[in-house]
């Protein structure tokens, strides 16, 4: 005979609770809602059914899920518009690959391999080239993880976690965190030639690149009313983030150029209109140039390698970059060119004396006397060792002792 299930109540207060374990173990409490204790009993069948006949919501939360909660999350701390797009252009990345619907508990460290696999096949089948594929991998991979941690700290009405494992069990090492900044630089014979290759109509954006030290994005929302003219400076409109938006007071020859292209510019439109295809422009340049291929973003690095040759503080380039600190600077931007270093080596004074003052130095030295031999009995400045006295003679220790006062006589004798 089957025996009947029962439930176990107790009473807080005037109302029956329920308490029974998950399939993990942990003990669940629930109320009935009941005062009656036969009431209680039936809810509290129907409450455990109905718990056991639906996962746990932890196994119910999707990939697609714990990417949107994350980018609403990033949302949430301000994160500048540009962050927010590439961190949307990784998702969909991720979402094709992974499925949307794939269920961020099941995954494993095969499925991840597999990614990584595929995508980094993808990029070097569009740039054969490249040598940034496993970096941009990376970067998805760590805005996989970055959700997941994020899940991790989430709980479900269930009270556990909604993502109950360790994400470095999954991720293989070596890829996150492997993103190398460029460090390319133009240094100012470089950009001579580069002013000179590139079209006639582009020269002043290359001036405007690297003489403010701006983004693409910025230059590009410049208008005549961004220019102060009783100060001769110009705002500059961050668009990364809020401390990004900065005044600058170009160099003479560059206000110039600015006043006279906003004297052409109607008021609220951009005194440098979008350059479309501005890495294809300047690839090409740099290629009549004779010169390695620099994007915009090294434009605004030689600006900044530019300040630090200079002798300019850390700060006050963080500041003309829109940085609020000096780290990004120190890290990415203010690197020292190869002109400045060999500039820098070459006010070394000369480390092999020239022969004239080698033969000085020779005839000023004094000539040592040759080491005469010692004698016994001498010291080193030549004169005679004191005699001993007889009494204060002690004899050397030798291997043998001494037989003084133990000979035998002889037969003979």
């Amino acid at each position: 005979m089957r025996r009947k299930r029962k439930a176990n109540l107790y009473i807080r207060g005037r109302t029956w609770w329920v308490w029974f374990r998950d399939h993990r173990g942990k003990q669940i409490r629930r109320s009935t809602s009941q005062k009656d204790r036969a009431l209680a009993e039936k809810a509290a069948l129907k409450i455990e059914d109905e718990f056991f006949s639906a996962p746990p919501e932890a196994d119910r939360i999707t990939l697609e899920d714990a990417l949107v909660r994350y980018l609403a999350k990033c949302e949430r701390s301000k994160r500048a518009e540009s962050t927010l797009e590439h961190y949307v252009g990784k998702a969909r990345q991720l979402l094709r690959l992974l499925g949307p619907d794939a269920r961020i508990n099941g995954l494993r460290l095969h499925h991840i391999e597999e990614y990584i696999d595929v995508r980094e096949q993808e990029i070097l089948v569009r740039r054969p080239n490249s040598t940034r594929a496993v970096a941009t991998v990376g970067k998805e991979l760590g805005l996989l993880r970055s959700a997941l941690r994020y899940m991790a700290k989430q709980r479900g009405d269930d009270g556990l976690k909604l993502y109950r494992f360790d994400t470095d069990e999954i991720f293989p090492e070596g890829v996150i965190g492997n993103y190398q900044p460029r460090n390319r630089a133009l240094s100012i014979s470089e950009y001579h030639q580069l002013y000179q290759a590139v079209w006639p109509d582009r020269r002043e954006y290359l001036q405007a690149f690297c003489g403010l030290g701006c983004r693409d994005s910025e230059l590009y929302r410049i208008t005549p009313e961004d220019l102060d003219d009783a100060f001769e400076r110009v705002r500059i409109p961050g668009t990364k983030t809020a401390g990004s938006e900065r005044w600058l007071q170009p160099p003479a020859d560059l206000w110039a150029m600015l006043t006279e292209r906003a004297e052409h510019t109607e008021p609220g439109e951009p005194l440098f209109p979008a350059w479309s295809n501005v890495r294809r422009g300047l690839q090409v340049a740099c290629k009549h140039a004779g010169i390695d291929h620099v994007s915009p973003n090294d434009l605004r690095r030689t600006f900044a390698t530019w300040q630090a040759e200079a002798g300019v503080p850390e700060a006050v380039t963080a500041s003309l970059l829109g940085h609020t600190s000096s780290a990004m600077v120190r890290r990415v931007y203010a690197k020292i060119g190869t002109e400045a270093k060999r500039e820098a080596m070459a006010k070394l004074p000369p480390l092999a004396p020239p022969p004239t003052v080698m033969l000085s130095v020779i005839n000023e030295s004094p000539k040592k006397s040759p080491q005469r031999q010692m004698r016994r009995g001498e010291r080193r400045d030549g004169t005679k060792k004191p005699a001993k006295k007889a009494g204060s003679v002690v004899p050397r220790d030798r291997i043998e002792l001494p037989t003084r006062g133990f000979s035998i006589p002889c037969s003979t004798d």
